[in-house]
């Protein structure tokens, strides 16, 4: 098992008045003559999100004599990362990123903080596949695990295994939707050798309606290699997976090169008053700054995300195209469920008994016994109460008890996920102009709408942005 308030203006979606500040308090909010000399910082790039991709661009960034600013929304860097620590034993729990395509890129990464990566040990116990939206078991469903198929399908587009690398024309396997894909080239039988890849795939609801160039994206190589076993982790309880963020984050800490629990909310990157960038960013000790000679930008490129950096017609337009899904990753205990057993979502009278979404993907067991692991999905974005109530629900009716509580222990919000375009638009060139982007109004881009959602793509991705960013600053 390995493990997205609008109004209209013009013709684009934009994010409502709450998040948006007019040009009169733009103006006001990125001149220096506002601030304090303390509340002013300058650095060579200005860094937005530190997930996977921010967090890399950083320190690679960094280690090339580049000064940065990462800003970051939550209290800590890592992204989906997500660990809980037992809080008797204090062992880690990794609930969010399992493991990571086993490349260079990835050794050397983890080594940069003195991490070993593994190979991960194989889980113990068995799966059973159980219908969530009513319980029933399904004791006769055995799902092929060989991907040959689709392996050999993927592989004739090798261009897509780091990114929107896509032909010109699109082929029209690119355009067509999964089902229609399975069906065309016989894949029926590999269907549930691909679904536990899968997760967050829940815009549109039904898998089988995805554009099949999303998929090639979101299920590329790096996760069929992953699939046969290609892949590495980190050791527990020595080590897990947020450790290497955490020790990141310290040494961006040490140099003042990170601002957390905070938000871009003004912008202009074409200032008059810096080098290029000039940010109005909201912390909790109140509104720095931050003026930079170039952006990296890592953040989902949403429209309500996005509208703070001065959209320009196009860039609002491209944005405004995005649909998502809701990704939400969980911890519990006292679930009530079998010990040592991975429960899987099935439908029980589905098309190759694909789950009903929005639903929860499976409940594992984890490396502390009694404490479960469940991953959520959703076409729309739901909050964490709405989560927790519809689990409760599903561990009911899969217990058989109708007063089965759930104690929820840890709770990661990855929305909005897997940003998708409709077929019309890739065909159209929707990529070409998104990718076109890059480098202009000093910003550079990556992140998984650019790339993909896997961690190591987004590595190798950056780490050839940052040459071009360097000599951008030359």
């Amino acid at each position: 098992m390995v493990l997205q308030h609008i109004i209209l203006i013009g013709a684009c979606l934009v994010a409502s008045p709450a998040f948006a500040a007019s040009s009169e308090e733009v103006a006001r909010l990125i001149n220096p003559s506002q601030y304090s000399k303390h509340n002013i910082i300058r650095r060579d790039v200005a860094v937005i999100g530190g997930g996977a991709s921010g967090t890399y661009g950083a320190i690679a960034l960094k280690d090339q004599g580049v000064s940065v600013m990462v800003v970051e929304k939550q209290d800590r860097m890592g992204g989906q990362v997500a660990t809980y620590f037992e809080p008797t034993t204090g062992t880690p729990v990794d609930y969010g990123v399992q493991s990571y395509w086993n490349r260079s890129v990835t050794v050397q990464f983890f080594e940069r903080f003195g991490i070993p990566p593994v190979v991960p040990r194989s889980g113990a116990g068995g799966n059973q596949y159980r219908d969530f939206s009513n319980g029933r078991s399904l004791p006769e469903f055995a799902p092929n695990s060989s991907l040959a198929g689709y392996s050999q399908q993927l592989n004739r587009w090798p261009s897509l295994h780091y990114g929107y690398n896509i032909p010109d024309p699109t082929p029209e396997d690119m355009l067509i939707t999964y089902g229609e894909f399975i069906t065309k080239y016989g894949l029926e039988s590999e269907v549930w050798a691909m679904q536990p890849f899968l997760g967050g795939i829940a815009n549109p609801s039904n898998v089988l309606d995805t554009v099949m160039l999303n998929m090639f994206i979101w299920f590329g190589r790096a996760f069929t290699d992953v699939a046969l076993g290609d892949h590495v982790t980190t050791e527990k309880p020595y080590h897990y997976n947020s450790e290497l963020y955490e020790k990141a984050q310290a040494e961006l800490e040490e140099e003042d090169s990170v601002l957390l629990n905070a938000m871009v909310i003004a912008g202009d990157r074409n200032c008059r008053f810096g080098p290029g960038i000039c940010l109005a960013v909201k912390t909790p000790s109140g509104i720095k700054l931050v003026l930079a000679k170039k952006l990296l930008i890592t953040i989902p490129p949403v429209p309500w995300n996005m509208i703070p950096f001065g959209l320009d017609y196009n860039e609002l337009s491209l944005y405004s195209k995005f649909n998502y899904s809701g990704y939400y990753a969980g911890l519990l205990t006292n679930s009530g469920l079998e010990a040592g057993v991975t429960l899987w979502n099935a439908g029980a009278d589905t098309p190759y008994n694909l789950p009903i979404l929005p639903s929860t993907y499976f409940f594992s067991p984890t490396n502390v016994p009694g404490i479960m692991m469940y991953w959520y999905g959703s076409p729309t974005m739901i909050s964490e109460q709405e989560v927790q109530v519809a689990v409760t629900a599903e561990i009911r009716r899969l217990t058989g008890s109708a007063t089965q509580t759930p104690q929820f222990l840890a709770f990661s919000d990855h929305s909005p996920f897997k940003l998708v375009v409709e077929a019309e638009d890739i065909a159209g060139g929707f990529y070409d102009d998104l990718l076109g982007l890059q480098g202009r109004k000093n910003t550079f881009y990556s992140g998984s709408a650019f790339v993909s959602h896997n961690s190591v793509v987004l590595w190798n991705y950056t780490a050839n942005l940052v040459p071009d960013i360097i000599t951008s600053l030359n």
